[in-house]
């Protein structure tokens, strides 16, 4: 497991993605400076914010193409089956591979804090704190679906576009709750198949709206509800379940 991990991280570095990812985010930085500084007052705390949210979209994205494209050129390179002729188990080899790109991914989410630990200023401690620990686990979520995705489609474009359908309708689902609770009371024009389809994909997919909100770094914490629990928790149901899935459909392929 050590070794899968450890290639991952050499793969990583061979495909220069932590460079491309860290010009990036300091493309993002400039660009929310440029923002923030355009604002009369709270300059500081719109840096904050807009850091927040391009940042993460460009962690991300990153992730995303990272994960399916190295995915598939394992399989298509036979480097795979290589791995596998090793001793370690195919739910081993699955858990192995999300480890390396989760690895990855924190490196990055340290990068991104140790800036705004430093550079940017009135930023609420404990909200910050409860921000980046919901970002890892965003990360960790989008990283098992991007694994999952790549495993069981044959195409890294079609990986790509599932991946980004899955965290956009995600992202949205609140909305979509907003929606359904308006057509409840008549405001609105669904008609009862939208009405079914929304109810059962706010039940399916998690919240990722969620998670890592820049609100957190202005305001912090509002412990009056439990809104901040719920990345904790759907991390620790979404990520075995869809590791499962791909262990499942990796342990039924011929090699």
């Amino acid at each position: 497991m050590n070794t899968t991990v450890r290639y991952i991280i050499l793969t990583a570095m061979r495909d220069w993605l932590f460079v491309g990812i860290i010009f990036a985010i300091i493309a993002a930085i400039f660009f929310s400076n440029f923002l923030g500084s355009t604002v009369m007052i709270e300059q500081n705390e719109m840096k904050a914010s807009f850091l927040s949210a391009i940042t993460r979209m460009v962690l991300i994205v990153g992730m995303i193409v990272f994960i399916c494209f190295n995915v598939r050129r394992s399989f298509e390179n036979k480097e795979i089956d290589l791995m596998l002729s090793r001793p370690i188990s195919r739910v081993g080899f699955i858990f192995s591979y999300w480890l390396g790109f989760s690895i990855i991914g924190i490196i990055v989410i340290s990068a991104i804090a140790v800036y705004i630990s430093f550079f940017i200023k009135s930023v609420n401690v404990t909200g910050f704190s409860f921000w980046l620990l919901s970002l890892i686990f965003e990360m960790l979520v989008i990283n098992a679906f991007a694994v999952f995705a790549s495993i069981i489609l044959v195409s890294s474009v079609s990986s790509v576009l599932l991946c980004f359908g899955f965290y956009i309708v995600s992202r949205m689902i609140g909305f979509f709750n907003y929606i359904l609770e308006k057509s409840y009371t008549d405001l609105t024009n669904l008609d009862f198949y939208s009405q079914k389809i929304i109810w059962v994909a706010s039940y399916c997919m998690p919240r990722l709206d969620l998670f890592a909100k820049s609100e957190w770094l202005v305001h912090g914490i509002d412990f009056s509800t439990t809104a901040h629990l719920v990345p904790i928790i759907q991390a620790l149901i979404y990520i075995p379940l869809l590791l499962t899935f791909a262990a499942i459909d990796f342990t039924r392929k011929q090699f």
